[in-house]
């Protein structure tokens, strides 16, 4: 509804549907049609909260690479992963590497750090489904622009905003509910995962089991009804709704 908000308070003349609006009403529209049933706990959940940091890097010339690293203090697992922004995780934002190498703020330069660390958010619940289901999680993130996009549940950047959709219906399906908190870059420690992947030094001193991560897809450009069934099949949820299972 954060569209209609700023329409409400801060938008001045001439009315016209801004393409937000015309994306959140989609989205609106979507979640009408699958009739959905909101859970409500009455107990709570005595567990403590799962902990994860994600962050991506863009360097010129080079892929862009994602890490995330978990910590779950009920069992003591340490895991998390990598990954490297490849063509078709680009593809999907209409970006390619020479597009990066010429640099940002330069002409035909793009810098898509800010896309890179926000889908490192839904790419985490999508790799390990299980292991997040049900849980509460203080989320890290030292983007502040992106983890705004998140909390507001809306952006002007639309290929930004299919992230943020992507993630909060995840988070329906694996009813999860999640407080992002901002650390800056120094602070947060998957800033070396992502740099480094696999060879990270604090992750190896710390005992982390780290994985190669599936990266973005195509499917990640459809609109949002699809988006819905990629997100039910990702967590492997039976939470459909009610008209979806009526079908």
């Amino acid at each position: 509804m954060r569209p209609f908000k700023q329409r409400q308070y801060w938008d001045k003349p001439p009315w016209e549907l801004w393409e937000t609006m015309r994306r959140s009403m989609s989205f609106i529209e979507t979640l009408l049609d699958l009739k959905l049933e909101r859970r409500v706990r009455v107990i709570p959940d005595s567990r403590p909260a799962l902990v994860i940091a994600t962050d991506a890097q863009v360097e010129p010339g080079s892929w862009p690479g994602g890490g995330a690293l978990t910590h779950d203090s009920i069992d003591g697992e340490r895991f998390g992963g990598w990954l490297e922004f490849k063509e078709g995780a680009l593809a999907c934002w209409g970006l390619c590497l020479p597009d990066i190498s010429v640099g940002a703020g330069r002409p035909g330069g793009k810098q898509p750090i800010q896309l890179c660390e926000a889908a490192m958010i839904p790419l985490t619940l999508i790799q390990w489904p299980e292991r997040v289901r049900g849980r509460r999680i203080a989320w890290y993130i030292d983007s502040t622009s992106a983890m705004a996009s998140f909390v507001k549940g809306a952006s002007a950047n639309e290929d930004l905003e299919k992230i943020v959709g992507l993630f909060w219906m995840l988070a329906w399906h694996l009813d999860v509910t999640v407080w992002f908190e901002g650390v800056d870059s120094d602070s947060n420690w998957s800033d070396g995962v992502s740099r480094d992947f696999d060879r990270d030094e604090l992750a190896q001193e710390l005992e982390f089991v780290l994985q190669e991560m599936r990266g973005p897809s195509p499917a990640w450009q459809g609109d949002w009804f699809s988006l819905w069934q990629m997100a039910a099949e990702a967590s492997g949820s039976r939470r459909w709704g009610r008209s979806e299972a009526a079908r």
